[in-house]
């Protein structure tokens, strides 16, 4: 099996989580960045092994404070971190994200082109919170790790099946057909 290995990214309000899994999904790293953009930012970490190798390898756990002031210097700070600790970049070849808000347009798991990307601006009005900073944790792993494909899974999913009857409100139909108001 050939060595490959796979980021998570949740980037939220005021946070960027992210795990780093090996080819059969062994977690390899995993951290939190808190108050972005706040004072008092810090990074917790633990690197599972060196190089993102299964076997051997030392264990190291680290808390950092220092400023953050976005999300695409967290992600930065979350790959000089990994860096340190001799992750190879090459060996990743898929990010995935955590998206809030894909709209009715977005259910499944989906590979993020120029196109999509466009499209999820459009629902930051729908997780103003939230949507900008999911897109920002996108674009700084499209710019810092070009040769990864990356991949967007949606909140808005777990509840892509509801009947009409369950997540329309109690609105004029035009106003949801419009504004895409709805329960999700």
């Amino acid at each position: 099996m050939k060595k490959t290995l796979t980021l998570v990214i949740n980037a939220g309000s005021s946070s960027l989580k992210f795990k780093l899994f090996d080819e059969k999904l062994k977690e390899v790293a995993e951290g939190l960045i808190e108050k972005i953009g706040l004072t008092g930012s810090f990074l917790d970490y633990k690197v599972s092994a060196r190089g993102g190798s299964t076997s051997g390898g030392k264990k190291r756990k680290e808390h950092l404070e220092t400023k953050v002031m976005d999300h695409k210097e967290a992600l930065n700070l979350v790959l000089n971190v990994l860096e340190e600790n001799e992750i190879d970049f090459s060996l990743i070849n898929k990010i995935g994200h955590r998206v809030v808000h894909g709209g009715e347009k977005y259910i499944k798991p989906t590979l993020i082109t120029k196109r999509v990307l466009i499209d999820l601006k459009k629902y930051n009005k729908l997780a103003p919170l939230h949507n900008p900073n999911n897109i920002a944790g996108i674009e700084a792993c499209l710019e810092d790790l070009p040769e990864a494909k990356n991949y967007a899974v949606f909140d808005t999913a777990f509840h892509s099946t509801l009947p009409d009857y369950a997540f329309l409100y109690p609105l004029p139909y035009d106003i949801y057909k419009k504004q895409s108001i709805r329960r999700y």
